[in-house]
């Protein structure tokens, strides 16, 4: 389903739904909260790099409750994401496909009797203000209820029948969002929640093993793609030019040709591939025209999924994309990596890699994607993006890739 379509679904029928939650809520006895919880249940549906990023919250829960059995709600496409992650059991992460209403509808249906075979007495909602999410944690019946909570702000309405109440603030990574709905079950009584610093916690980004089996399968597709490919004199730049499901996050691909003409130019030694889903083929395909240089993959389309995109990382000297889910996966190989902003702020979602660099325009207008317009915006003309040019991304590409050199 569109995300457009989701957005007026979860807002037209969701809404209603939440009161009509939150009156039963009020009505029906409520469950005294287990002190030592048998089992807990996460929810993020949507976003395929917020499991890189839910992570350390995810491990947080765990040194509080060691004994407790985590488990894990998520969109079926973006299941190898929290999979990769390895946080939770692969038996319990649990899928809802969306591909229309009929699926959504289907897949509620499902989840209602799972949980109340599983009987969960904590649901943690890590979605950004979404009704959809909120009617599920409702439906699973569980005493202790944290998510993120709209207070005063107009538009946002997902009911109140959270037990855990937390604000959502856009001046702190959303790592330490995450964070906040797991330290609010410390302190029920607070409203909103959590009223605290997270200054003591340490955010250590997810890692992942490497696959050497994959690895020597890439190095052989990437060799049958240019002949003239040694793997132990040139340098990977790999480029990731698709914006994901919002397109307003899209650099351009004109601009990334450009900026892979560039590098080449500055490069001798570089290799540039592209990199994208099956869609991104054509456009890759269009890039590597415009590109001219035999030295240009067109790789869009060969990964089959996050675990060989991953492979893909660790192999590469340096990532170089907008802001969207594979700039925040490829914190499992720690890649250099270079992202973009403009509608959405690093402040916010900035990649966790240590070897990353966000860059951004600063514009007034900017971010205008945010938790508390449910990433929905009017503009359709993104200058915040448009304004970082191609020299400033090749200079910081190009300072990145000397310092990963010999």
């Amino acid at each position: 389903m569109k995300i457009g379509t989701m957005r007026i679904v979860d807002t037209w029928v969701g809404t209603p739904l939440c009161f009509m939650a939150t009156l039963l809520s009020k009505i029906l006895p409520r469950k005294r909260p287990n002190p030592t919880p048998k089992r807990a249940l996460f929810i993020e549906l949507s976003e395929m790099g917020s499991a890189v990023i839910c992570a350390a919250a995810l491990r947080r829960f765990q040194e509080n409750h060691p004994d407790t059995e985590i488990h894990f709600l998520i969109f079926q496409p973006n299941r190898e994401g929290i999979e990769i992650v390895g946080l939770i059991e692969p038996e319990r992460i649990h899928t809802i496909k969306h591909d229309n209403l009929f699926q959504i509808a289907a897949g509620v249906f499902q989840l209602f009797f799972l949980f109340r075979r599983l009987k969960f007495d904590v649901v943690i909602d890590l979605e950004l203000f979404s009704c959809f999410t909120a009617i599920l944690s409702w439906l699973t019946a569980a005493p202790v209820k944290s998510g993120f909570c709209s207070t005063t702000t107009a538009g946002l309405y997902r009911g109140d029948f959270l037990t855990h109440k937390v604000s959502f603030n856009s001046n702190v990574h959303i790592v330490y969002n995450y964070l906040a709905l797991v330290e609010a079950l410390i302190r029920p009584e607070e409203y909103p929640s959590f009223k605290g610093t997270l200054d003591h916690l340490k955010v250590e980004p997810p890692t992942s093993e490497r696959h050497e089996g994959r690895e020597a399968r890439f190095r052989s597709l990437l060799t049958e793609q240019w002949s003239g490919l040694d793997h132990e004199r040139h340098r990977l730049i790999l480029i990731n030019p698709d914006p994901g499901l919002l397109a307003i996050r899209g650099w351009g691909y004109d601009r990334f040709a450009e900026l892979a003409k560039r590098i080449l130019a500055a490069e001798p030694e570089a290799v540039i591939v592209l990199t994208g889903l099956q869609r991104s083929r054509s456009d890759c395909a269009r890039m590597k025209e415009q590109i001219g240089s035999e030295r240009c993959i067109n790789f869009a389309g060969f990964d089959e999924g996050l675990t060989d995109l991953l492979s893909l990382f660790f192999l590469g000297d340096l990532l170089i994309t907008n802001d969207s889910g594979p700039a925040h996966f490829a914190t499992l190989s720690q890649i250099p990596t270079v992202t973009l902003y403009g509608p959405a702020s690093p402040v916010t979602y900035g990649v966790l890699n240590p070897n990353a660099k966000s860059l951004t325009s600063e514009y007034h207008c900017s971010p205008c994607l945010t938790a508390h317009n449910r990433r929905s915006t009017a503009c359709d003309d993104n200058q915040c993006l448009q304004a970082i040019g191609v020299e400033t991304v090749l200079e910081h590409s190009l300072s990145l890739l000397s310092r990963t050199s010999g």
